[in-house]
């Protein structure tokens, strides 16, 4: 084994993922004005990067999901405008790159070990909301796509249809989101819609199949995702437009997208609830805060909502790490006063709420427990008010009390003693959280479920 060999000396902010094939590197870069991710490749005994050669450009709107090395050629799996896609470069001739078509259907890709670069065949998975994962081999000498004998659930029904839409933002900004529904289901905003999201850390909103989304399909509900700024989906430039000091982005892009599916006609305010996990349950509650009659209910899991308490506190584990993230608000004054702005517990005021499920787990190192816990205390301590004053104001008014007033819809606190930040790793768990859940989004928005 010969001695190490350097290929490029550090250059702060740029980053490289390298392999080696048939006497070249190959690396994805985002060396020179690259914001997402290029392919180049270089002479095994290249001296600087003058030698360098693009390959596969940084696409607009697009990202690299992951490289895997063959003696015949890279294959990059990608997203193309959210939607995933596979580029391969032969090994002996890059300028014959190419790609393939892939299933229409498909909205997650997950490429396999692909661990030996001899063999002929790339192999990956394709999935959405409403197919179960889908096991592909691309082989590389015919270009033939196979699909693979899979087990698991069997094929969903064919009388699911998928649209891709675009949402427009409150600063023009064109919003994609995936919309599923029976093919019987008609826009006259009577449908009960699910609307899902995440929007933090470039990464994506989950559209990997659970079965017990078929559930509320079949039930006639419509379900959304909305690929809002901070994400992934569009690549770097649209997850830096909702991060930091851009962070209210991604609360303008979920609010846009509701209202463009309610004016499509897929649901109405009365029959749309939000949900969101960890970081976005910090969309989902900012929007109850900021724009609460667009829905009538919320599910947030494990939510980031006290986030201006955590960043200040650099006691907590992941606090120094997440300033990347979310800024640092003990030593900038105008990153303090903006996450104090949109920060979802310190903006709870006396208004009218969605109805509410929200969970906690006692081992979350990421969220810490009382987070949740602390934003539900707050919400509870406020009905108490709004009910008191109420009550005060009818007994004057006609001399008799009344229990009723405007924040007194569901609010409801579920705290896991086990599984952490992610859960269970238990099908039979997961399907009784569902069952919580669907019952509780029932309940909010007035549904039989007979």
């Amino acid at each position: 084994m010969g001695e190490p060999q350097l290929v490029q000396a550090r250059i702060e902010g740029t980053e490289y993922y390298m392999e080696h094939q048939g006497g070249k590197f190959f690396f994805l870069t985002n060396h020179g004005s690259a914001a997402d991710y290029k392919l180049m490749c270089a002479p095994t005994d290249a001296t600087s990067s003058s030698e360098w050669r693009e390959v596969v450009p940084a696409r607009p709107s697009g990202r690299v999901v992951d490289m895997d090395m063959f003696h015949q050629g890279c294959v990059l799996a990608e997203k193309r405008g959210g939607v995933p896609a596979i580029t391969v470069v032969p090994t002996d001739r890059a300028q014959d790159t190419y790609s393939f078509k892939l299933p229409t259907w498909a909205c997650m890709i997950k490429p396999g070990a692909n661990t030996t670069a001899d063999t002929s065949g790339y192999r990956f998975t394709l999935s959405s909301p409403i197919h179960p994962e889908v096991e592909f081999e691309f082989h590389l000498p015919t270009k033939q796509l196979w699909k693979q004998t899979t087990e698991g659930p069997p094929a969903v029904p064919n009388h699911y249809v998928m649209h891709r839409l675009m949402a427009t933002s409150q600063d023009g900004t064109s919003v994609p989101l995936t919309v599923f529904h029976k093919k019987d289901v008609e826009y006259a905003g009577k449908n009960p819609l699910l609307v899902h999201a995440y929007g933090a850390y470039g990464e994506d909103v989950n559209m990997g199949f659970r079965s017990e989304r078929l559930v509320l399909l079949e039930r006639g509900w419509v379900l959304a995702f909305c690929h809002i700024r901070g994400g992934g989906e569009l690549g770097r430039q649209w997850y830096h437009q909702g991060r930091l000091l851009n962070k209210e982005q991604s609360f303008q892009d979920l609010e846009s997208c509701i209202a463009h599916l309610h004016g499509a006609g897929y649901s109405s305010p009365g029959l749309t609830a939000a949900c969101g996990t960890s970081a976005g349950g910090t969309a989902v509650a900012a929007l109850c805060n900021r724009s609460p009659d667009l829905i009538a209910a919320a599910v947030m899991k494990v939510p980031f909502v006290d986030v201006l308490s955590v960043m200040l506190d650099r006691c907590l584990p992941l606090t120094a790490q997440e300033f990347q993230e979310w800024g640092d608000p003990t030593a900038e004054p105008d990153v303090f006063k903006y996450i104090q702005s949109y920060c979802p517990y310190h903006n709870i005021k006396q208004q009218s709420y969605p109805a509410m499920l929200v969970t906690a787990a006692l081992d979350d190192t990421r969220v810490p427990y009382w987070s949740p816990l602390k934003y539900v205390a707050k919400l509870r301590g406020l009905q108490q008010l709004t009910s008191h004053q109420s009550s005060n104001h009818q007994e004057r008014m006609t001399g008799h009390g009344n229990d009723m007033n405007i924040c007194r819809n569901l609010l409801l606190l579920q705290v896991h003693e086990k599984g952490g930040h992610f859960g269970h790793d238990s099908h039979a768990v997961d399907s009784e959280q569902a069952a919580l859940e669907y019952a509780f989004l029932y309940k909010a928005l007035g549904l039989s479920m007979l």
